[in-house]
């Protein structure tokens, strides 16, 4: 499981590329599950305008993919 943080500018992009290290030998077939969560204020933030131990702000799913990779 990765994660990982960054803000864009309105009206920005980003392309994702990952690279995966398989196991010497792996159980096919292969899953590859993906998510987008976009979350409107990080949680250090919320704590400090709302005080510590406030929940943080919900994340919301923007997308997801799910590929499934067959045996070579």
């Amino acid at each position: 499981s990765v994660v990982d943080k960054r803000v864009l500018k309105l009206g920005g992009s980003v392309e994702d590329r990952w690279t995966v290290p398989l196991p010497a030998d792996p159980a096919w077939p292969l899953e590859v599950r993906a998510r987008w969560l976009f979350r409107r204020a990080n949680p250090d933030f919320t704590a400090w305008a709302l005080g510590e131990g406030s929940d943080p702000l919900p994340a919301w799913e923007l997308a997801s993919a799910r590929v499934v990779v067959p045996a070579p």
